[in-house]
């Protein structure tokens, strides 16, 4: 049975296939994920994997774990990364 965390990994892994070498179909990405979070190493390991497919993300990280402060920190760089 796959955690949910692999689950993930797999399912952004697929869209990658998809997607890559398809610049049209891209949108622009963007990860944020705080340090202390169990799902930070996937995180590390999807962006890295869609960069080798040739699909950049942009990935932001900083202290933290699963929590509000660090969602409270990435909606606001998500934002500003937006708009830039």
């Amino acid at each position: 049975m796959l955690s949910w965390c692999n689950w993930e990994l797999q399912s952004l892994r697929f869209i990658c296939t998809i997607v890559s070498g398809e610049e049209d179909r891209r949108a622009r990405q963007y990860r944020g994920t705080g340090t202390g979070d169990d799902s930070y190493p996937m995180s590390v390991e999807y962006v890295n994997y869609a960069g080798s497919k040739g699909i950049p993300i942009h990935f932001e990280d900083m202290p933290g774990g699963h929590e509000w402060a660090v969602w409270d920190a990435m909606i606001r760089r998500f934002l500003e990364w937006c708009m830039s």
